[in-house]
């Protein structure tokens, strides 16, 4: 990982101290530009997957890092600060792609990454790839699931838990969204956000045999209803 302060001319390196250099995610603190969030682990997991050991945080830009925990979760694809409260963290977590376990899905900190707790699990091989929370209500947030397991014996890159979920509490429930979204067997999904309009969410569902987009779909009302877009 690398930072530069001249717009782009030089680049330096400030993370190559990690013990695991894969890195899925990287944020930065809206209440502060200074801290600065850093998920290991690589989320494409590939044929050969890179794995992390947890979360690091910076509190002087990128200066020094200290860790946060979440290490046997190993690959954190996504984190996200609550934009008034800098103590509320969340992580979105693929877990070790080596076998099937529980330390995978939605984490939640309410001091600041000193500890955590589940908030999200969905089955014992299927992640959180992609996590979104709405700047006006923070209160809501989307996670996208993906079933992955990459191992000498197996390679799992679909399934039926691969979907949308939705939290109006700041996880302590969640429901799985069916209302325009397809229904069965799918791959990678990803979400993206509208910057101006937090109750339109966009969601891209990948095909689970030719793994290409099967289809994207819009919300304009939060989740409640969507529309396929034609490709």
């Amino acid at each position: 990982m690398f930072i530069t302060t001249d717009g782009g001319d030089i680049w330096f390196p400030i993370f190559d101290e990690a013990s695991n250099l894969a890195v899925g995610h990287i944020q930065i603190d809206p209440s502060n530009a200074n801290t600065i969030y850093v998920g290991t682990g690589d989320p494409n997991i590939m044929a050969y997957p890179f794995i992390g050991d947890g979360l690091y945080r910076s509190r002087n830009g990128g200066e020094s890092w200290e860790h946060l925990g979440l290490t046997d979760q190993r690959i954190i694809s996504k984190v996200v600060i609550h934009p008034q409260d800098s103590n509320v963290v969340y992580a979105a977590c693929m877990g070790l792609p080596f076998e099937k376990n529980n330390d995978r899905g939605v984490y939640k900190s309410i001091d600041g990454g000193q500890s955590w707790s589940q908030v999200l699990l969905d089955s014992d091989s299927t992640g959180v790839i992609d996590l979104l929370i709405d700047p006006q209500n923070p209160q809501r947030l989307y996670a996208a699931t993906w079933d992955r397991i990459r191992n000498n014996f197996q390679s799992i890159v679909s399934g039926y838990g691969a979907g949308v979920f939705r939290t109006e509490n700041g996880g302590q429930s969640w429901e799985k969204l069916t209302n325009g979204l397809p229904q069965g067997k799918f791959s990678r999904v990803g979400l993206t956000m509208s910057a101006v309009n937090p109750q339109t969410v966009f969601a891209l569902f990948n095909d689970d045999r030719t793994f290409e987009v099967q289809g994207i779909y819009k919300t304009t009302d939060a989740g409640d209803s969507r529309e396929a877009i034609t490709l």
